[in-house]
């Protein structure tokens, strides 16, 4: 499994304060990088913060990680993990 940060952020130094202290040790898109915009669109994120669980083909499985994250804290992996497997 793995967490990628995409930023909506509109400036440099923000994506890089945002990611380095409040994100954790996650890959990122890099800034402005127009993959970023592309998943938006894709995933129709239309509120901030959003996390969103996908497979690895990109079919996504959940679209409410930040509610399970923050009802189930870490546990939330075993829950991604399932929904994965399926």
């Amino acid at each position: 499994m793995e967490v990628i940060y995409v930023s909506s952020d509109n400036d440099e130094k923000n994506f890089k304060t945002d990611f380095i202290i409040r994100q954790g040790p996650w890959m990122a898109v890099p800034f402005k990088d127009p993959v970023a915009t592309e998943l938006k669109y894709k995933y129709n994120i239309s509120s901030l913060p959003t996390l969103i669980v996908v497979n690895k083909e990109g079919d996504m499985i959940t679209r409410s990680g930040r509610e399970e994250l923050e009802n189930l804290g870490i546990n939330v992996i075993v829950t991604w993990t399932e929904y994965i497997q399926q």
